[in-house]
């Protein structure tokens, strides 16, 4: 870490007055508060804002609305999203190409760590570690939070904190150098790992022990407004024939009985606690923003230093790739999140004193619609792709063609891995047929509309305007599959029977909302020409005087600073 921070720290070196602020100290904003919805789609904003009355519609009201404010990236998740949130770049110079990948060797990769200085806390102790690790090592650039913190003077010091229920979320906000806090299923509490802390700081101890999950026994999930109300007056509300079985509905009492297991275990839990799919579980994020800044955001110090908050909730994908974008229990979750989001900003305002606020509101992606909800509507172009079957016919054709059993390793979100045991066997002759091969088989798939080996994306010309230029956006060499794959509109290639998912370079999957406002500076305006997230946190960077994500190419947002046009 004392080596990153020296890297890091020379992108500094040599730029005095480089970077002017765009305010007066007096109005620089001393705390920055980044709200990040997990699957929270632009199409929910159209649909359900005549319906908001708290904290969407304050924000909606008071802040600058950019309604057309895209990621650029052709499989849309939860740990690239974030990432580009959290950097300023795409996927093909951050390297998280998906939330897992499997590396040259062929080795399963993401954001653990096996290293000692990695291992995650026992979320109830302060210095017991878990016998799996998680870091940042595999995030290639620096980002806003790093720069933040590279940023302090020995008389100034800039602290930033990044919360949220996934580590890979955590993590591509707060970046090498910010204090990533995220749930862990396993010991089922918040925690963090030795990358971010010397040891589990006490006012996170004290509100894993106050707020314990696994003494709540039932919880019951009320609807926000009466069933009655016509904030639910939408089609295929409550049609539940292409929705999962498993996850907890609205208008019950949910069991949330949750065991902890051996902190020894591996990364990947068994299973997921109930709880974190709950509407309560986004009150208990944001319970624990609220302590993180009760606890560190100390604003009566003269010189107090910037301080910068990420929070993504991600309760709403958790229930929406279950339920569908057009469920009861998605639709309820947003309206309980509007009220939740209200309690939440007047206490950072409390908190905060009479310190200048920069808020800002976005996600990490959207979500497809049940493709099954789809063709009933009349779209019968929607389709969903069984991933299992489709997998199972590349594996038999491949077998029946070259002799080759179980010639694909992983498939994970529409990029193809071949076993790179099988592949060292290979001439590149042969190993070029075989993806051929693979590459016929998947485009006689309906549903699919175009199909790439790693080479043919690498060295493919797209001009910006096409969205296949999303997918070599998210190209990166040795992390990407050997076949990368693009739906059809409306069609799903996931893993699931049921529900949905969101990977796609359309608009239902690209496009989300983006509100930035500070009082007094930053608001009551709506920027309707395109934009893209990563301009972020580049924007939030000549806001703060400090110097943007040094990866990032992206040009600032329009209509806030006085340059942009």
């Amino acid at each position: 870490m004392k080596l990153l921070r020296k890297i890091l720290g020379l992108l500094l070196i040599g730029v005095p007055g480089l970077i002017t602020p765009l305010y007066p100290r007096s109005e620089t904003p001393q705390l920055s508060v980044i709200i990040v919805i997990d699957q929270f789609a632009y199409h929910h904003i159209r649909k359900l804002s005549p319906h908001f009355k708290f904290g969407f519609k304050y924000l909606l009201k008071n802040g600058i609305n950019f309604t057309n404010a895209h990621h650029p990236h052709g499989l849309t998740c939860t740990a690239t999203g974030h990432a580009a949130l959290g950097t300023g770049t795409l996927a093909k110079d951050h390297g998280i190409v998906l939330n897992g990948w499997l590396d040259e060797q062929g080795n399963a990769q993401g954001f653990k760590d096996d290293e000692p200085h990695a291992r995650s806390f026992n979320g109830l102790h302060p210095t017991k570690t878990c016998g799996y690790g998680i870091s940042a090592k595999n995030v290639m650039v620096d980002g806003l939070s790093d720069q933040l913190i590279l940023s302090s003077t020995p008389e100034v010091k800039n602290r930033v904190y990044s919360i949220s229920y996934k580590p890979r979320a955590a993590i591509g906000m707060g970046g090498h150098l910010g204090k990533s806090i995220w749930f862990d299923h396993n010991t089922v509490a918040f925690t963090s790992s030795k990358s971010f802390f010397k040891k589990l700081p006490n006012w996170l101890i004290q509100f894993n022990k106050k707020n314990d999950i696994t003494k709540i026994k039932k919880v019951e999930w009320k609807t926000c407004y009466p069933a009655s109300d016509n904030a639910y007056d939408f089609e295929n509300i409550n049609a539940y024939e292409f929705a999962s079985k498993k996850a907890p509905r609205a208008n019950s009492t949910i069991n949330t009985i949750s065991k902890r297991k051996d902190c020894t275990c591996n990364l990947v839990p068994d299973g997921k606690a109930t709880f974190t799919k709950l509407p309560q579980a986004n009150q208990l994020l944001l319970d624990l923003a609220s302590s993180c800044l009760k606890s560190k955001f100390k604003p009566h110090r003269k010189e107090p230093g910037k301080f910068m908050l990420w929070v993504s909730l991600s309760t709403l994908d958790m229930i929406g790739h279950a339920y569908g974008p057009e469920s009861l229990e998605v639709i309820d979750m947003i309206y309980h999140l509007d009220k939740q989001l209200m309690t939440f900003i007047k206490q950072v305002k409390k908190i905060a004193g009479n310190r200048k606020i920069l808020f800002v509101l976005t996600s990490d992606h959207g979500v497809t619609p049940i493709p099954e909800h789809s063709q009933k509507k009349g779209l019968g172009i929607a389709l969903r792709i069984q991933k299992k079957k489709l997998l199972k016919n590349i594996n038999k054709a491949i077998l029946q063609q070259f002799g080759i059993q179980n010639i694909i390793s992983d498939f994970k979100t529409g990029q193809l891995y071949l076993d790179k045991k099988i592949v060292t066997t290979l001439s590149e002759t042969e190993k070029n047929k075989i993806l051929q091969s693979i590459k016929t088989l998947i485009k006689q798939e309906p549903g699919i509309h175009e199909v790439w080996t790693a080479d043919e994306l690498k060295n493919a010309t797209f001009s910006p305007s096409q969205i296949e230029s999303y997918y070599k956006n998210q190209y990166y060499p040795g992390r990407s599959g050997d076949i990368i794959c693009m739906t059809k509109p409306y069609c799903s290639l996931n893993k699931r029977a049921t529900g949905t998912t969101h990977c796609s370079p359309y608009e239902y999957d690209t496009h989300v909302p983006l509100i930035m406002y500070q009082a007094g500076k930053l608001q009551k305006k709506t920027i309707n020409s395109q934009v893209w997230i990563p301009q972020v946190p580049v924007t939030i960077a000549k806001i703060l005087g400090i110097q943007p994500p040094s990866a990032s190419h992206f040009q600032e947002l329009p209509g806030i600073l006085p340059q942009a046009k």
